[in-house]
């Protein structure tokens, strides 16, 4: 078996592993608040601080396109898409964990949407006498996602560490693009 075969089934098991993990948590979570906790109703854990309350989302966060369902499902989908394809041109573990939360975080979300027509939101939290919107297992992961490849990115720091890996179409891309802009780097590498 090829480095890149190996590669290619080392990516999958971390794709898989994340996404099994999220997907199940935010599944049986949301299925457990939809069960027992009446919709519109509260569980106070740590009072002005931590409630469980059930909650609809037809929107993405914040309600933001509530109304558009279907085509929030559909941008959702290409999205993922997109991310899977970046994830797979990685290099770096923790960049690839970090895509595998967004990706699944997402499809959390989708599942919802698609067979339910929403998305059940039901941590609410307080800090500093700010109240969140309400949120889920899937979206703490989106967040968790992001912060983590924000790192992922910022601790690659030099271009020749990036998180892609070097035979990537995405740094071919990148380097196309660099030679265009900068004609005198390409005349200095040949």
């Amino acid at each position: 078996m090829s480095d890149k075969s190996k590669g290619i089934i080392k990516d999958i098991i971390v794709f898989a592993a994340v996404s099994v993990f999220v997907i199940a948590l935010d599944q049986i979570t949301k299925a457990a608040v939809y069960k027992n906790i009446q919709y519109g109703s509260s569980v106070v854990l740590i009072p002005g601080l931590l409630e469980i309350s059930h909650v609809h989302n037809t929107g993405a966060a914040w309600g933001f396109m509530s109304s558009h369902t279907g085509i929030l499902s559909a941008v959702t989908a290409v999205t993922c898409i997109f991310l899977a394809f970046l994830f797979f041109q990685g290099r770096k573990v923790l960049f690839k964990v970090s895509m595998a939360m967004v990706i699944t975080g997402a499809v959390g979300n989708l599942i919802d949407r698609v067979f339910r027509g929403f998305v059940i939101d039901f941590i609410r939290v307080w800090i500093f006498k700010y109240e969140f919107p309400n949120f889920n297992v899937a979206d703490s992961s989106i967040t968790i996602g992001c912060v983590l490849l924000v790192i992922s990115v910022l601790a690659s720091g030099k271009s020749d560490d990036s998180v892609f890996r070097g035979d990537s179409l995405i740094v071919r891309l990148m380097s196309k693009g660099r030679k265009k802009e900068h004609p005198e780097d390409a005349e200095n590498d040949g």
